[in-house]
């Protein structure tokens, strides 16, 4: 018996061998899935081609001969079966090439051993196999297996299929876009499988009718208009035609239209018609005769030729064009004229219009003259027949005909408040089209809401133009403050068709009022004054300049109305202090600036001070008339129940007179005035002591209970108080502005002579510099000036020398070194450093006086420094200039303090009649110091000793006497005679002897004949004044009586130089018996008679009688 086993193989009952076997075959279809997408691929991309080339064939069958048509389509045929065959051929090789044995061996490479193959084919082992242990082989199929999941778990078996997906993609690649030119040729030359077969079949019967055929064309109008659809028929014979095209060819170029058949050997095909050409038929080489059609366009106008002709009165020259004629806008009265010329000859031309006009129409073989007058707006066009009959129209062309506007006439000006008897700048412009022929102004005065009825028209004259201008000065009338001036411009063009016309401008109106309208209150400066110092604490420098600028430009059209009208401009000051202010923003100078702006501020408030005060001096005034009356009313027996209402508004106006007292004191106190604001603090104190509201209270209540005595006595007390007040706040004495203004004047009195002294004493020693160098320059050698001064007598002064020589200046020792004039220098210089301090007081107390005065100083000392150098470096031509330079510092300092103290005085006639009463005054002083002086020599005689007391205050006066002299010399010295202003220095030396020797006891002749002495002296100053004065004031007459105008105005810029505020500060009640504007006691000629003042006429100077004794002694 025979027994048989079941031995199975490895690769069927061990798993990592099925499991190996199963990843090789998966490989290998995965490979061939590649290899079939790439083949495929292949394939499209030989298909596309394939599919292109018959597009192309196709899209090129016009430009193609039959014959090539029959060759080229069985050759592209077989080129697409060829390329079709490779793919295939390609794809199947590929296929084909991935086998098992070839994965295991790409698997094999990769790994690096021949580990796949050599398990799959110990994988085909049986159990019983005698050669190889099963065991043996297990172990490397096992082996195998994990070394295959190793390299999968690291990507590695991807390469295995890399290749093959790379040769897919580029395949994919290159088919895509193959295939996108086939479809976009498809969709281009709308080929297809039928459309290829029928153009091979209609080449063949081409080819069959070209042997025998002919074609004929037949068109249905030969001249047709432009845009015309033309129906073509070709009749085919001799043959079979089955396609027939036919070819339009015009100057643009040829084109080729397919013609579809109607019939048996019949074709047709219709075309637009939009240029001329030629139309032939053609059926592969047979070809008709060709026909000819010309498109012809309906007649227009091909140019224009419009010429305008303006009317004469515009001055315009004609005007023509070529562009289109529409909308024609034209001057009324204009000539038109129109030539239009057209595309064709014509036959026939007509002209149609709406409304009709006159116009004139002539038609040659192209062109058409159409003339015509624009004198209002219609329409028109124009029909046109040609030869062959065609008529075109032209469009509706609208003709405007524009009126002459009237002409348009305004005025302007800078200013909208005017000075009374001053001017008003104006600016009249007018305008029209062709020219303004008259132009005319129109002046009235009125109040501000109703113009003039009948006003004053003023013809101006003007050269005609378009454009006129005209800039003229209006003056205001004098009496006319408080009104409105009115001003209307009149203009009338040159129309001569229409006729001219006359236009009128809006009514300006510029109110006329008084200076101070026009400058404005203090308190409106100082609050734009506060938004300048705004702006500067901001940064905003350009603004404040912008807005510094912009004043200094209106305080000069300010400026210029003042001297117009010749009346004074207040807080002229200012516009001074502004120009400094702007120097400083231009140099960008910021704590220069807020300092300007802060002395600025500081003045206004000063200002507003002053203007209070004397409003509440005109209030205490009208008080004390109120009060005054209510007490002669009572004592007249009047009501007084009647009364008590006035005596109660009296009361409240007390308190508030009272209050406002109250007010001004704090406001001076912050100034710094303590004396003013003592004053006034005793004039409120005067009301409040009894107090002076509360007996007015009660004299109210008495007269209402019917009380009269008790009311009178009440009244009374309220009355005595009111002119204690009035008293303190308008006596010349007692007036804390009058005090303020003089201790002013004082200070810049005295600050003017001390740099006048100063300046004399430079220009002493520069003279003595100069004549020191000159002498260096000019002197020889010390023999030859010896033997010189031996031989040659010295040579006597003249005239010249003399005259200089007898200055006022005081003799100086004689400075020969440069040492000695370098040590006088530097005294001068010390003294002018000494000016500072009472310089900047001045600058605090007066803002009349001009900014520059510091620098001036400044500049003195600087020059004065440099010339004390160069004296002691010896240096003495270096020095001279240096002292010049110095000298006209002090002169220009002088100067501005000069003009100050004239500010601060009024003008010229006011000043001699101040400066009049003021001598006046100093010689009643004067005269009752003679009196008390003689008085106590005379007691003196007796045996009675005078107190050293009385001499004492008799010497304090002489000084004062002395001092004020002083100033007026140092003000009026300039106007006065030398030989007076010789005594004025005699008689200082004498006060000054008298304040000197007087409280010592010398009260004998000697001192009475000097206080006489003095006394005529100022007798005879306010002589000199008050005839300068009536000089002046007969030559302003004069000028006047001539009509001419003085070249400066003579203004009130300031104060006077006596006490008290200005002029247009004082109430009119004070103004008369109690002093006038100067608040001083008219002048009276003493009771005394004073001999004439008698001055004799020296020949011969003493100089020079000295100087020519001298020259005869050395003679001798």
């Amino acid at each position: 018996m025979v027994h048989t086993h079941d031995t199975l193989l490895l690769q069927e009952r061990f798993e990592p061998a099925k499991a190996l076997r199963g990843a090789m075959r998966g490989l290998v279809w995965r490979r061939r899935c590649w290899v079939a997408l790439a083949a495929v691929a292949v394939s499209l991309a030989a298909v596309a081609v394939a599919f292109t080339l018959f597009a192309i064939l196709y899209a090129a069958r016009h430009t193609l001969t039959p014959a090539a048509i029959v060759v080229a389509v069985p050759i592209a045929l077989f080129a697409a079966a060829f390329l079709l065959l490779i793919a295939v051929v390609v794809g199947t090789r590929w296929w084909w090439c991935e086998s098992f044995n070839r994965a295991a061996a790409d698997a094999d490479a990769l790994l690096g051993s021949d580990a796949i193959r050599n398990a799959l084919d110990l994988a085909k082992l049986r159990d019983d196999e005698p050669f190889v242990s099963p065991t043996f082989a297990k172990v490397a199929i096992e082996q195998a297996w994990e070394r295959w999941q190793t390299a999968a778990r690291n990507g590695a078996v991807r390469q295995l299929t890399q290749s093959h997906c790379r040769r897919a993609l580029v395949a994919a690649i290159i088919a895509v876009p193959l295939l996108i030119v086939a479809f976009a040729a498809a969709r281009w030359s709308d080929v297809s499988v039928t459309a290829v077969i029928a153009l091979y079949r209609d080449a063949h019967a081409v080819l069959a009718f070209e042997r025998s055929g002919k074609l004929h064309l037949q068109v249905s109008d030969t001249v047709v208009l432009k845009g015309t659809q033309v129906t073509a028929i070709a009749q085919a014979e001799g043959g079979k035609a089955t396609s027939v095209r036919l070819r339009w060819r015009t100057v643009a170029g040829e084109r080729w239209l397919p013609m579809t058949s109607v019939g048996d050997n019949r074709f047709a095909a219709s075309l637009t018609v939009t240029d001329s050409g030629t139309l032939q038929a053609v059926c592969g080489r047979i070809k008709s005769a060709a026909i000819s059609v010309r498109a012809a366009t309906l007649p227009k106008v091909t140019e224009w030729l419009v010429t305008l002709e303006p009317p004469d009165y515009t001055g315009l020259p004609s005007e023509s064009f070529t562009a289109d004629a529409a909308n024609l806008r034209v001057l009324k009265g204009t000539q038109v004229s129109v030539i239009a010329t057209a595309s064709a000859p014509l036959q026939q031309a007509r002209c149609l219009a709406s409304p009709l006009p006159s116009f004139a129409l002539q038609t040659g073989e192209r062109q058409v003259h159409l003339r015509f007058t624009a004198l209002r707006p219609f329409q028109w066009q124009l029909r046109l027949r040609d030869r062959d009959g065609f008529e075109g129209t032209t469009p509706r062309y609208r003709v405007t005909v524009l009126p002459d506007r009237p002409p348009q006439v305004s005025i302007a000006t800078s200013v909208s408040i005017a000075m009374a008897g001053g001017f008003v700048p104006l600016v009249v412009q007018a305008q029209d089209d062709f020219g303004v022929s008259a132009l005319a102004l129109q002046i009235g005065v009125n109040d501000a809401r109703t113009p003039p009825s009948r006003p004053q028209t003023v013809p101006l004259a003007m050269a005609m133009g378009k454009e006129v201008e005209r800039s003229v000065a209006i003056p205001v009338p004098v009496d006319a403050a408080g009104k409105c001036l009115w001003l209307r411009g009149v203009a009338k063009d040159n129309d001569t068709v229409s006729g001219a016309k006359t236009t009128f401008s809006q009514w300006l109106t510029v109110r006329i009022g008084t200076p101070e309208e026009l400058v404005g209150t203090p308190e409106a400066w100082r609050q734009r004054l506060g938004q300048l110092e705004s702006w500067l604490q901001k940064g905003e420098w350009q603004k404040a300049q912008a807005q510094v600028a912009q004043w200094q430009r209106w305080w000069q059209e300010q400026w210029q109305q003042a001297q117009w009208a010749n009346q004074p401009l207040p807080l002229a000051w200012l516009a001074q202090w502004l120009r400094h202010l702007q120097t400083h923003l231009q140099q960008g100078d910021g704590v220069a600036a807020r300092n300007e702006l802060w002395q600025m501020q500081r003045a206004l408030e000063r200002a507003i001070g002053e203007q209070r005060l004397a409003e509440l001096a005109q209030e205490a005034s009208r008080l004390r008339a109120m009060q005054e009356s209510v007490v002669r009313r009572l004592q007249h027996h009047a009501s007084p129940s009647s009364l008590a209402p006035t005596q109660k508004v009296v009361a409240e106006s007390t308190e508030q007179l009272r209050q406002a007292l109250r007010n001004e004191v704090e406001r001076w106190a912050k100034l710094g005035e303590a004396d003013v604001a003592f004053q006034l603090r005793d004039a409120a104190e005067v009301l409040e002591r009894r107090p002076t509201t509360a007996a007015q209270q009660q004299a109210a209540a008495a007269m209402r209970d019917e009380q009269g005595a008790l009311a009178q006595l009440h009244a009374s007390d309220a009355l005595a108080d009111l002119r204690d007040v009035e008293e303190r706040l308008t006596s010349p004495t007692q007036n804390p502005l009058a005090q303020l203004y003089r201790q002013e004047r004082n200070l810049l009195a005295q600050l003017l002579e001390q740099t006048e002294r100063l300046r004399r004493d430079q220009m002493a020693v520069r003279q003595v510099t100069e004549r020191v160098t000159q002498s260096e320059r000019s002197t020889p050698d010390a023999p030859e000036r010896a033997q010189r001064e031996r031989f040659a007598p010295p040579t006597p002064p003249s005239w010249q020398e003399v005259e200089r020589l007898t200055g006022q200046t005081p003799m100086q020792p004689p400075l020969t070194t440069p040492q000695d004039l370098a040590g006088h220098q530097q005294q001068l210089r010390q003294r002018a450093e000494g000016l500072r301090h009472p310089l900047r007081a001045v600058m605090e107390r007066t803002p009349q006086l001009s900014p520059e005065a510091p620098h001036h100083l400044q500049d003195a000392i600087e020059q004065m420094r440099q010339a004390e150098a160069d004296l002691r470096l010896m240096n003495l031509r270096q020095a001279a200039p240096a002292q010049r330079r110095a000298e006209q510092a002090l002169q220009q300092l002088s100067e501005a303090l000069r003009r100050a103290l004239q500010t601060e005085q009024g003008s010229t006639a006011q000043r001699m009649g101040a400066g009049e009463n003021e001598a006046m005054a100093l010689a009643r002083r004067q005269a009752q110091l003679l009196r008390q002086t003689q008085r106590l020599h005379q007691q003196r005689q007796q045996g009675q000793m005078p107190s050293p007391a009385q001499l004492q205050g008799l010497g304090a006066e002489e000084g004062n006497i002395r001092r004020a002299l002083s100033r007026m010399e140092g003000f009026f010295g300039e106007t006065l005679p030398p030989e007076l202003r010789q005594r004025l220095g005699d008689a200082q030396e004498q006060l000054r002897w008298l304040e000197n020797q007087l409280p010592q006891g010398e009260t004998g002749q000697p001192a009475q004949e000097r206080q006489r002495q003095v006394l005529a002296t100022l007798f005879a100053l306010a002589q000199a004044l008050s005839g300068q004065q009536r000089g002046h004031q007969q030559g302003q007459q004069h000028q006047q009586a001539q009509g001419q105008k003085p070249a400066l105005p003579d203004l009130n810029w300031g104060r006077f130089v006596e006490h008290g505020p200005p002029l247009r500060q004082v109430p009119e009640a004070l103004r008369g018996a109690k002093g006038g504007a100067a608040f001083v006691e008219p002048s009276r000629s003493p009771a005394t008679n004073v001999p004439p003042i008698f001055v004799p006429r020296i020949t011969v100077p003493p100089a020079y009688r000295d100087a020519v004794q001298k020259y005869q002694r050395q003679v001798r």
